[in-house]
């Protein structure tokens, strides 16, 4: 176990707000209130820190997700000493204070979504996605540092161009990544691979617009990152674990998701006379009504998925002791312990045996499963009826 447990984390969180609160209610009744402001601002950064160490250190914990539970951790303390650094280091140059801001972010940002990728490196179908997506968030943030430093120190003026490249190779990184999940299964979708393409042909095309023809307007990248994030969106969509009667839900996600990448790619480009936003015409109400049924649709994914992969009752003689049955030569109602017993009736010994049912190929519980399909693997459960299980792992 960690050092330092979840609930003594849950004390310094609030004990760190606490003091930020009673700090900026003095900060308020003082007339020179700039130390007591100071020690507000490192009493929310110790909070937010230790919001983070929470769910890091229970990953920590698990073999699985040890390597992202200890990176998680690594970037809380540095989030933690950056932002020190920042609010008591009056001493540094303006500069360097706004190098230290920037730092703070990027840490944060590409930081954190590292480690949600490190999260998945070992969760079944994931382990490319969480690859790529590792991999391109830390040059994100190399990126990002040197549009940083660039911003902060150098008379280059190239930090605008650095900041761009970043945030291009960002989100195409995201959406590349997530079209990548479970590419090797045996149905995998093969257009999965527009996905990508438009991941890459996004992030090329800001690049060559800002390095290459320098002021060209960027916007027309707008229908390839579309592209990339409506085809990553459906892969991630059809991972999910449904009933039949929860498929329309899934087609509605998928729907309302190319609805919205289809029309914000035609209200960035139909109107070449005013900006994305400048007049809210039609064609961006039909954008944000898409995007909400999409919002709505996906998050009802999320929890249809939940309710359907994880099983509500696990098997164990810790949880189930007796059994209710009818003897099968006297047809007598029992009520008899795991493991085996008499017949109250004709004394016929009943063994009883009970274990969770798993899936053939991988190994997932399949206990309360609904899908007609393991959520881990795809592979099809068969009907376990009249004694038939094959393809199930007792």
């Amino acid at each position: 176990s960690m050092p330092i447990s979840r609930k003594q984390l849950l004390y310094a969180m609030l004990v760190a707000l606490a003091l930020a609160a009673c700090s900026g209610v003095l900060a308020l009744l003082i007339s020179d209130s700039d130390t007591v402001w100071r020690i507000a601002g490192t009493c929310l950064t110790a909070a937010f820190a230790a919001a983070i160490m929470m769910p890091m250190s229970a990953w920590a914990d698990k073999p699985t997700t040890r390597t992202a539970g200890l990176t998680g951790m690594c970037i809380a303390v540095a989030e933690l000493g950056l932002g020190a650094l920042l609010i008591w280091g009056q001493f540094f140059s303006s500069s360097t204070r706004e190098f230290l801001a920037m730092s703070v972010a990027i840490i944060g940002g590409c930081g954190l979504t590292t480690v949600w990728f490190l999260k998945q490196i070992n969760c079944e179908g994931w382990r490319r996605t969480a690859q790529v997506g590792a991999a391109g968030c830390v040059i994100a943030a190399l990126l990002f540092w040197c549009a940083a430093y660039q911003e902060s120190f150098s008379t280059t003026r190239d930090g605008e161009k650095f900041f761009a490249s970043a945030m291009s190779l960002f989100w195409a990184v995201i959406a590349a990544a997530l079209s990548l999940a479970g590419w090797h299964r045996p149905d995998a979708r093969p257009w999965r691979w527009a996905g990508i393409l438009g991941a890459a042909i996004a992030a090329a095309m800001v690049s060559y617009s800002e390095w290459i023809k320098k002021g060209d307007d960027p916007t027309w990248c707008v229908a390839a990152f579309a592209l990339a994030y409506v085809v990553a969106h459906a892969i991630i969509c059809w991972r999910a674990a449904l009933t039949p009667g929860q498929r329309w839900v899934r087609i509605a996600a998928v729907a309302a998701a190319a609805a919205t990448g289809i029309t914000a790619t035609y209200g960035v480009h139909g109107d070449q006379h005013h900006m994305m936003f400048d007049d809210f015409g039609d064609i961006w109400r039909v954008t944000a009504a898409a995007g909400l049924i999409c919002v709505s649709a996906t998050l009802a994914l999320l929890v249809f998925g939940r309710l359907n992969k994880r099983p509500a009752v696990h098997l164990h003689k810790a949880a189930i002791d007796f059994v209710a049955l009818t003897c099968p030569r006297c047809e007598k109602k029992l009520t008899l312990p795991v493991g085996g017993a008499l017949c109250d009736g004709c004394k016929l010994h009943i063994n009883i045996a009970l274990a969770s049912t798993q899936c053939g190929t991988c190994g997932y519980d399949l206990t309360n499963l609904k899908a007609e399909k393991c959520p881990e693997c795809g592979t099809v459960v068969p009907t376990a009826t009249n004694g038939m299980t094959e393809g199930i792992a007792p």
